[in-house]
C-alpha cells in the first residue's frame, strides 16, 4: 500500500503546483520528482532520510493549502477541475495506479540490480540512510543516490520493503520526464500527435528493451539530457524563470543519477545554447537582460555545483568505501597510453574501436542492443539535413551534426578510458557491458532527434500549453475529454502490454530460482538486523559461476549481514591477474583452521548443502551431524569453535 498512498499524495502535490504556477500537470511532474529528491538528499547527507520525508509532507500540505486559499479568493477553484481533467493528467494518474498493479509481484533478478540498485533501497528502508554507511550491506557505496532516494519515498509508509514497487516508482520518474512531449501538440488531438507520442515513448526500447522493466539507470541517463532539451523546446518562445528552475532541478537530479550524469547535463545545456543561438540570437540577448533570468541561471549552476561538491564531501567525511578504482586514470598514464601503449591496452583499444564503429547487431542479456555508431552517425546526418532543409536553416543542421557526432565520440572515448584504466582485465578485454553503456548515449541522441522531427513536421503552430493557459478550451476542455483520454490511453495500453510481456516471459520464471532460497529467506526474516551470517554453499556453481548465487543470498538477507562480496573490495582487483576476483566462496579446499578463521566474524552459520566429504572434513566442528538448509550458532567450548543448531 505504501506505493499507492505516496503516489496519491504526490499527485495532489502536482495538482497544487500546476495551479500555483499556472502550468499543466505534466509540466510540473518531473520538477516535483526532482524537488522531492533534493529534499530527501539534503537530509540524507545528515543520515536522516526519514526527517526529509516529514519535511516534504509539510511542503505538500503547505502548497495544497496555499493553492486552495488562492483559488477561493480569486474564485478560480474550477481551475483544479481543468487541471485534473486534462487527458494527459488522467493518463498519468491511471498509469501510476496501474504500474503498482503490474509490478506487484515483480522480483529483482538482474545482476546489477541485486548488487546495488534494488539492494541500496532495501538498505535505505532499513536504516533511513543513504544505504552506504554503518551496517548497510551495499558494496558500491560511492555511487550517487538520486534514483534510490526517489524510490525510497514510495516505500516509506509501513516502512516495509516491497520489491515490486521499486519498478513502479522508477517508471513514474521516467514517464514524468517523457510526458512533456505532449505539450508540443495543439488543442487539436490529431492522429499525428497520438502516433508521435507513442513512438517517442517506444523509441528507448529500440536500444534498451527493458527500459520500463529495470532499475538500471542507463536508459534514464540517456533520457536525462533529452529531457533538458525537451523542456527548452516546449518553452522556446516563452522561456521564463520557471523554465530555468525546471532545468536547475533537473541538472541537480541528473548529476546524482550516476557519475557520468554531469556529462549528460553539459550535453543537454549545450544543445539548448546552440539551438537558441542558431535560431534567434536576439532572444538570447533579451533573455539575459532580465535580472530574474540571470538569478535563475546562477541557481542552475549552483545546483550542479551543490550536487557534485556535496556528494564528494560526503564521501570524504564519512570515509565511504568504493567498489571501483580509477586511480590509474591520470594525465601521465593517459599520455603514456597514447604514446606507448602496452599489449593489454592495444588489445582493449582494438576490440573497443571495432565494436564502436562497425560492431555487429546483437542483444546483450536480451535487453541492450549494440548498434554500430557509424549507423548512428548516418541517422544523425540524415535527420538534421531533412529538418534543416524544412527550416531553411542549413547552418542549424551542420552545427548540430558536428555537435551530436562529437558528443557520441566523446562519450565513447571516456568509456574506452574506463576499460583501459579501471576495469578488470577480463572485463576490459571483452568490453563487458558495452551495449549497456552506449545505450545511454544512443537513447539520448535518438530522443533529441525525435523531438526535432516532431517539432518540425508534426507540431502545429500553437502548443497545447498555450491553448490551456490562454483559451481554456480545446484539449483542456470537458467536451473532448472522453475522446482525448481514450486516445492517449492507447499509449498506456501499449506500454502496459510491453511491460507484461517482459515480466511474464523473463521475470516470473525467476520464482523457480527464488524457490531455491526459500529456507534461507525464511531464516533471514527471523534474524535481527544486527546479526551476521556466514552462508556455506558447497555446491556453489550456478550458471557456471558462483558469483550470481552469492549476490542473491546477500540481497535476500539484507539488512542482516551475510558473507558474499568482500566488503571494501573493488572490481579493479582483477587488474593484477587475468581472473575476475570478487570474493571468497566457501570451498572444500579450506582446511578446518581456515574454515574457523573465515567464519570467526559471524554470529551464525547457514549450510545450504551437505555432502559426505563436508561432514568428514568439518563434522567435528558441529555439536551434531551437520544438516542442509539449517542455521547454526557459533559458540566457544574449551577454547574451540563449536556450531550448534540455532533456536530462533
Amino acid at each position: 500500500m505504501s506505493y499507492y498512498i505516496f503516489f496519491l499524495i504526490f499527485f495532489v502535490f502536482w495538482i497544487a503546483l500546476a495551479f500555483l504556477f499556472k502550468k499543466s500537470l505534466v509540466k510540473v511532474s518531473a520538477p516535483a520528482c526532482f524537488f522531492l529528491t533534493f529534499v530527501l538528499y539534503f537530509f540524507g547527507l545528515f543520515g536522516r532520510l526519514d526527517i526529509g520525508m516529514y519535511v516534504f509532507f509539510g511542503i505538500v500540505a503547505a502548497a495544497t493549502v496555499a493553492a486552495v486559499v488562492i483559488g477561493a479568493k480569486k474564485k478560480e477553484l474550477k481551475r483544479f477541475a481543468e487541471i485534473v481533467l486534462q487527458p494527459t493528467s488522467i493518463l498519468f494518474f491511471i498509469t501510476g495506479i496501474c504500474l503498482g498493479l503490474v509490478f506487484t509481484n515483480m522480483m529483482s533478478y538482474h545482476w546489477d540490480e541485486m548488487t546495488h540498485w534494488a539492494l541500496v533501497v532495501k538498505n535505505m528502508v532499513a536504516y533511513d540512510n543513504f544505504g552506504n554507511l554503518g551496517d548497510t550491506t551495499t558494496m558500491f557505496n560511492q555511487y550517487v543516490p538520486a534514483t534510490g532516494v526517489f524510490m525510497y519515498a514510495f516505500q516509506f509508509f509501513g516502512h516495509t520493503f516491497h520489491n515490486g514497487h521499486l519498478y513502479a516508482a522508477f517508471d513514474v520518474l521516467v514517464i514524468s520526464m517523457m510526458m512533456p512531449i505532449t505539450e508540443l501538440f495543439s488543442d487539436k488531438l490529431s492522429k499525428q500527435a497520438i502516433l508521435s507520442t507513442l513512438i517517442f515513448f517506444l523509441l528507448p526500447c529500440l536500444f534498451k528493451f527493458t527500459m520500463y522493466c529495470e532499475l538500471l539507470v542507463d536508459g534514464l541517463l540517456g533520457l536525462s539530457f533529452a529531457y533538458m532539451y525537451l523542456v527548452y523546446v516546449v518553452d522556446r518562445n516563452k522561456v521564463d524563470w520557471f523554465t530555468v528552475l525546471t532545468l536547475a532541478l533537473g541538472a541537480f537530479f541528473i548529476t546524482l543519477i550516476k557519475s557520468t550524469g554531469l556529462v549528460m547535463v553539459v550535453f543537454g545545456l549545450l544543445f539548448i545554447i546552440l539551438d537558441a543561438l542558431l535560431r534567434d540570437p536576439k532572444k538570447v540577448l533579451a533573455f539575459i537582460k532580465k535580472k530574474s533570468n540571470i538569478i535563475m541561471t546562477v541557481l542552475l549552476v549552483a545546483m550542479i555545483v551543490f550536487a557534485k561538491v556535496s556528494w564528494s564531501r560526503y564521501i570524504v567525511v564519512n570515509n565511504v568505501r568504493s567498489g571501483w578504482n580509477a586511480s590509474e586514470m591520470n594525465m601521465e598514464n593517459i599520455w603514456k597510453y597514447i604514446t606507448q601503449p602496452n599489449e593489454f591496452q592495444i588489445a582493449v583499444t582494438n576490440r573497443f574501436l571495432r565494436d564502436f564503429f562497425v560492431g555487429k547487431f546483437y542483444w546483450e542479456f536480451n535487453a541492450y542492443l549494440q548498434v554500430p555508431q557509424l549507423l548512428m552517425f548516418a541517422i544523425v546526418i540524415a535527420t538534421y539535413i531533412v529538418t534543416a532543409k524544412r527550416m531553411k536553416n542549413i547552418k542549424y543542421g551542420v552545427v548540430n551534426i558536428v555537435y551530436t557526432i562529437s558528443i557520441i565520440l566523446g562519450f565513447g572515448l571516456v568509456t574506452l578510458l574506463l576499460y583501459v584504466f579501471s576495469f578488470s582485465y577480463k572485463e576490459a578485454l571483452t568490453v563487458a557491458s558495452y551495449p549497456r553503456y552506449m545505450s545511454a548515449m544512443n537513447i539520448g541522441v535518438i530522443l533529441v532527434l525525435a523531438i526535432n522531427v516532431i517539432e518540425t513536421f508534426v507540431k502545429p503552430k500553437e502548443t497545447a500549453q498555450v491553448a490551456c493557459e490562454t483559451k481554456g478550451k480545446g484539449i483542456c476542455g470537458i467536451k473532448k475529454l472522453a475522446i482525448a483520454a481514450a486516445s492517449f490511453c492507447v499509449i498506456g495500453a501499449t506500454l502496459t502490454a510491453l511491460l507484461n510481456a517482459h515480466i511474464v516471459n523473463d521475470v516470473l520464471p525467476n520464482k523457480v530460482a527464488y524457490a531455491t532460497y526459500e529456507d534461507w529467506i525464511n531464516v533471514c526474516e527471523k534474524l535481527d538486523d544486527e546479526d551476521s551470517v556466514y552462508y556455506v554453499m558447497h555446491d556453489y556453481k550456478e550458471n557456471n559461476t558462483y558469483v550470481r548465487r552469492y549476490i542473491k543470498v546477500r540481497f535476500f538477507c539484507t539488512p542482516t549481514r551475510c558473507s558474499g562480496f568482500s566488503e571494501g573490495g573493488s572490481y579493479a582487483d582483477g587488474r593484477d591477474a587475468e581472473i575476475f576476483v570478487t570474493g571468497n566462496p566457501f570451498s572444500l579446499t579450506f582446511s578446518r583452521e581456515k574454515f574457523e578463521e573465515e567464519t570467526a566474524g559471524y554470529k551464525y552459520l547457514f549450510i545450504d548443502k551437505v555432502s559426505d566429504e563436508f561432514t568428514e572434513k568439518y563434522g567435528e566442528l558441529f555439536k551434531e551431524k551437520p544438516q542442509a538448509k539449517t542455521l547454526y550458532m557459533r559458540t566457544e567450548e574449551q577454547g574451540k569453535t563449536v556450531f550448534v543448531k540455532a533456536e530462533i
